[in-house]
C-alpha cells in the first residue's frame, strides 16, 4: 500500500474546504425551517388577534385541542371590553369567563375592576387554569403589601401604629403619631367638656349660694381665657333662700358658664319648666340674678332687672281672702316706697273665673284695687262683695 504525506499548506487547503461544506448545509438547512417549529410544545409563543365581541370574546390558537389547565397564548384584544367579566371562547372548546388573579394567591380569581379593563390591541398572556381564562395581572391584595408605604405613594410610612393614637401628616415620607391630647391642642380644641355636644363630665354639689360661687371659682381656674364649658348643677338646700336654693325640688340644672378672665365671668342657668338665671362675676361674683324664677310664695328673688340703675326684686304675695266692700291689708315686708309694681290675679273659689287688677266689672267700673302704704303694707280696696275670691300679687321693688 502506498501512502500519501500531507504537509502543513495541504493541512490548512483541506480543513478550509471542510468548514466551508459544514457552513452550506447548515444555511440550507435553517432556509427551510419555519417560525413555528420555534414554538414550545405548549404554544406559549402564539400571538392571536381575538375576534367576537368586547363580552365575549373568540381566538383561533394552533395547538389547543381540548381546554387543559396550564394551556395558553399571547391574546391581542380587537376591541376594548364592555364588560367585568367577559368570555374567550378558544376554538370553539366552550366559553369561559377572563378572570383576574389575587396578588396574594394562585387560587383566588376575581373580575375586572371596569367594564374596559381590557384594552384594545394590549397584549397580554392568557393561561387556562382548569376553570377560568386567567389573565396574567394579577390584582393587588392589601394584605400582600410588603414593607411601608410612603405617604407620597398614598400609605402612612408605618408598619405599626401604637393604640389610641392618631396619625398626622408631617410633610415626610411617614406620618408621626400623637395622642388625643396633642392632636386637640394641635388643632386648638377646647378641653373636654368645653363647648356644647358630647358628656358633661363636671357635677357641682352645691347647698348654698356661696358654696356654687366656690365650685364655679374652682372650674374657672382650670378654663383657659375667652373660654366656655357647660355645667351640671345638683342642689341640696332649702327653697327658701334665694339663688340657687329657689330651684331646690327642680332636678338637676344645666347651664354653661363663660370665662373671660378669672375675675370677669358668667354663669346661665336653665332649670325646669324653663326657670333661668345668671349669675356674674366682676372681681368678685355678685348675686344670682333670676330672668324667670320659680316665684314660691314669699321667697324674694333678685332679677336681671334694673330700675334706676338699682336692681329690682320680686317677691309672690298670697294675700287671701278678699274683703266685702271694704278694704284689708297684709304685711309684705317690703318698703312700701320702694316697690315699683304690683300685678295681681283674683280667683274664685271654684278656680274657674280669673281677674287682673285692678278689677273691673260690666259696667265699665273698677271693683277692686291695690296700693302700697305705709310703712310695709299692701292694701286692697273692694267696693263689692269679693269674699268668694282669693288673690295673689308679684311685688317688684328695690333696696
Amino acid at each position: 500500500m502506498s501512502q500519501s504525506i500531507l504537509d502543513k499548506e495541504g493541512l490548512t487547503y483541506y480543513s478550509s474546504q471542510i468548514k466551508g461544506l459544514i457552513n452550506a448545509r447548515a444555511d440550507a438547512t435553517l432556509s427551510n425551517v419555519e417560525a413555528a417549529d420555534f414554538r414550545t410544545k405548549d404554544n406559549e409563543a402564539n400571538i392571536i388577534t381575538t375576534a367576537g365581541t368586547g363580552a365575549a370574546y373568540t381566538a383561533t390558537v394552533p395547538g389547543i385541542t381540548a381546554l387543559t389547565a396550564g394551556v395558553g397564548f399571547i391574546m391581542v384584544p380587537h376591541t376594548v371590553s364592555t364588560s367585568q367579566t367577559p368570555t374567550l371562547n378558544v376554538n370553539s372548546l366552550g366559553a369561559k369567563n377572563l378572570r383576574r388573579r389575587i396578588s396574594n394567591s394562585t387560587v383566588t380569581t376575581t373580575y375586572g375592576s371596569s367594564a374596559n379593563w381590557i384594552g384594545a390591541n394590549k397584549p397580554v398572556y392568557v393561561f387556562y387554569d382548569g376553570t377560568y381564562w386567567i389573565v396574567d395581572f394579577p390584582r393587588p391584595n392589601a394584605n400582600d403589601i410588603y414593607g411601608t408605604v410612603a405617604v407620597s405613594l398614598g400609605g402612612t410610612g408605618k408598619t405599626t401604629v401604637t393604640a389610641d393614637s392618631f396619625l398626622v401628616g408631617a410633610g415626610t415620607d411617614a406620618m408621626i403619631e400623637k395622642t388625643p391630647a396633642e392632636v386637640l391642642a394641635h388643632i386648638g380644641a377646647a378641653p373636654a367638656g368645653y363647648g356644647y355636644g358630647g358628656t358633661i363630665p363636671d357635677l357641682i354639689e352645691v347647698t348654698s349660694d356661696d358654696a356654687l360661687k366656690t365650685a364655679l371659682d374652682n372650674l374657672l381656674s382650670e378654663m383657659p381665657e375667652f373660654s366656655a364649658r357647660n355645667v351640671r348643677i345638683i342642689h341640696s338646700g332649702s327653697q327658701t333662700v334665694n339663688g340657687i336654693q329657689g330651684m331646690a325640688g327642680q332636678g338637676t340644672l344645666y347651664g354653661s358658664l363663660y370665662k373671660h378672665t378669672n375675675s370677669y365671668a358668667i354663669l346661665r342657668v336653665f332649670g325646669y319648666l324653663g326657670y333661668a338665671f345668671s349669675l356674674v362675676k366682676t372681681s368678685t361674683w355678685g348675686e344670682v340674678g333670676w330672668d324667670n324664677p320659680p316665684m314660691a310664695s314669699g321667697v324674694e328673688y333678685r332679677t336681671t332687672k334694673r330700675h334706676n340703675s338699682n336692681p329690682v326684686y320680686t317677691k309672690l304675695i298670697d294675700f287671701g281672702t278678699l274683703p266685702n266692700a271694704t278694704s284689708s291689708n297684709i304685711d309684705i315686708g317690703v318698703e312700701y316706697d320702694k316697690i315699683t309694681d304690683i300685678k295681681g290675679i283674683a280667683t274664685s273659689s271654684s278656680g274657674a273665673v280669673t281677674n287682673i287688677f285692678p278689677k273691673g266689672n260690666s259696667s265699665g267700673g273698677i271693683d277692686a284695687y291695690v296700693y302700697a302704704a305705709y310703712p310695709e303694707k299692701l292694701w286692697v280696696v273692694a267696693k263689692t262683695n269679693l269674699s268668694a275670691y282669693t288673690a295673689k300679687f308679684v311685688v317688684e321693688y328695690v333696696k
